[in-house]
């Protein structure tokens, strides 16, 4: 949620499965967009622009996550160390109804709980990562064929032109991996698996 005249000349969050960008008005709003491009069950991420009215005297934007069971998901982002405006989170909740979007309300402490959090800035450094089409090849391979595995099998088992385990962080970040984030911390016994396709 962010009123939307305070979004010009901000950094772009750039992903898979974002459509265009999305300003970064904080680094909390940043981590919280990197988790749902990681999240198997969030399918795309959009930025709703919704325009003044008499009741919205102001241009507002929304994030909206598509929830892979078909919900549309506003992103209700609550910062415990900085107070929000009363005022423009009421015209939030009313825009998002309005537009059939549900809450999920996500807290600093929800964000930054682990592993989730170190894991996926984790995955997320790797973002720019090269992968050979050839290693690429590979891996999507071995995972249809014999996935879900273990990252540290996906890396025994191949011979690759690069890192294999960098490949496979920037594969997830791409969208074209899932990784399982949230139960424990990433290392060799972590499952991966094909991006499976629902929208």
């Amino acid at each position: 949620m962010k009123n939307a005249a305070s979004a010009k000349h901000r950094k772009l969050f750039m992903a898979a499965k974002v459509s265009g960008g999305i300003p970064l008005i904080s680094p909390l709003l940043g981590d919280a967009l990197i988790q749902a491009s990681l999240d198997p069950k969030i399918s795309r991420i959009e930025l709703i622009a919704v325009g003044p009215t008499g009741a919205r005297p102001h241009p507002l934007e929304i994030v909206a996550f598509h929830a892979c069971d078909g919900r549309r998901l506003a992103l209700d982002l609550a910062d415990e160390e900085s107070p929000r405006d009363v005022d423009v989170y009421g015209l939030f909740l009313v825009t998002a109804e309005e537009l059939g979007l549900e809450l999920l309300q996500r807290s600093r402490s929800d964000i930054r709980r682990e592993p989730l959090f170190a894991n996926c800035g984790m995955v997320w450094s790797h973002v720019n990562h090269r992968v050979a089409i050839g290693d690429r090849i590979r891996i999507m391979q071995m995972l249809a064929e014999e996935g879900p595995l273990r990252i540290g099998d996906i890396i025994k088992n191949g011979t690759y032109r690069t890192d294999p385990s960098a490949a496979l962080m920037a594969l997830a970040c791409h969208d074209v991996v899932e990784l399982d984030l949230g139960e424990a911390a990433l290392g060799p016994d972590t499952q991966a698996r094909i991006r499976k396709r629902n929208d």
